[in-house]
């Protein structure tokens, strides 16, 4: 269904259930449900796992707060010039030059950080680099450079961020390069579990001066998403039927060799 389709769909239910009607709806949408439901009931495996109101549910299965942040992305001049400027004793800093997997590890080194070849993989952040150099090819320098500026930016805004909000800050997604989504679990004040929480503003506020520490462009801050609650019950519950599966396999087993 269309988007407008979908949202006239909507508002006829959202009518129908203002004259006091009740309305029972299965779906795996969780904005539909949260558009649309005054509660939400969470099925695994035939299994209720939760059942209550979206706020009620952010409340007890959320982490805190989610963050989504945009990096600057530099200017190919930018990239130029950096290129040149942070590898210079390197021969890769010649903008027009195109890099082998050895000189990609080498200009790791030079940046100061050769770890970060070990990230140029198909699942790791250099992925992008690790798609062209396969089958023999090779990668642009702006490229690289771009890259490794990437991961800088990175590990800026999620030092940045651990030091604002806690140790418990996790990368919950990485859209691109420079495009993140965090969870930021509320950090109690004073270090004690019954402390004050951030409100809203005091994380706004935190957020907002390191703007240019980070190179942040924009940022959107709320609550858990339904959906992210959703996907972990979800993953929950798999394990635990794995769990099951793998117990009575175990008990068939042993009872084979009695």
């Amino acid at each position: 269904m269309d988007p407008s389709s979908r949202r006239k769909l909507w508002d006829v239910l959202s009518a129908i259930r203002a004259k006091q009607s009740s309305i029972m709806l299965t779906t795996h949408s969780m904005e539909e449900a949260e558009a649309l439901c005054t509660r939400i009931a969470i099925m695994v495996s035939g299994k209720l796992r939760c059942l209550g109101t979206p706020q009620h549910l952010k409340s007890k299965f959320g982490d805190g707060f989610e963050l989504e942040v945009k990096l600057k992305t530099p200017t190919p001049a930018e990239l130029a010039a950096v290129g040149q400027e942070r590898l210079s004793s390197s021969s890769s800093s010649s903008s027009s030059r195109k890099l082998s997997q050895s000189e990609i590890n080498k200009a790791c080194v030079v940046w100061g950080r050769p770890d970060w070849a070990g990230l140029v993989t198909e699942k790791g952040s250099g992925a992008t680099l690790w798609a062209l150099l396969r089958d023999g090819g090779r990668v642009p320098v702006a490229t690289v450079v771009e890259w490794l500026l990437a991961e800088e930016g990175s590990e800026r805004l999620e030092g940045f961020l651990k030091e604002h909000f806690g140790e418990g800050v996790k990368v919950i997604e990485r859209a691109s390069w420079f495009t993140f989504r965090f969870s930021l679990p509320v950090r109690r004040e004073g270090g004690r579990e019954g402390g004050v929480g951030l409100s809203l503003a005091d994380m706004f506020e935190r957020l907002e001066a390191g703007k240019v520490e980070c190179g942040i462009v924009e940022y959107a801050l709320g609550e858990t998403q339904i959906e992210v609650i959703f996907n972990r019950l979800c993953a929950e519950g798999q394990r635990e039927e794995e769990e099951e599966t793998r117990e009575e396999e175990e008990e068939e087993r042993e009872e084979d060799e009695a």
